[in-house]
């Protein structure tokens, strides 16, 4: 569901981890051991993730889904010049 999405936060630079299939409480684990935030369409999954940071993406698109984690977390692509 949001592998497009994993793709293009890396070719901007950032460090992203995608997995197709994965256990909700596997993949809870590894975002706490790797301090991790779970990005995620998921409800169910973010009421489990009470002690990871999380956010809830709204849009099917995986433009619209770029620019909304760039927009929430304040990025900026690792090789653009900063102004």
């Amino acid at each position: 569901m949001l592998g497009k999405l994993a793709k293009w936060l890396k070719v901007l630079g950032f460090d992203a981890r995608f997995f197709s299939k994965i256990e909700d409480d596997d993949l809870l684990a590894l975002a706490r051991e790797e301090d991790r935030i779970l990005l995620t369409k998921d409800t169910g999954l973010i009421e489990k993730a009470k002690d990871v940071e999380t956010l809830f993406l709204e849009s099917e698109e995986w433009q619209d889904q770029v620019q909304q984690v760039i927009g929430h977390f304040n990025l900026k692509e690792k090789g653009a010049p900063h102004t």
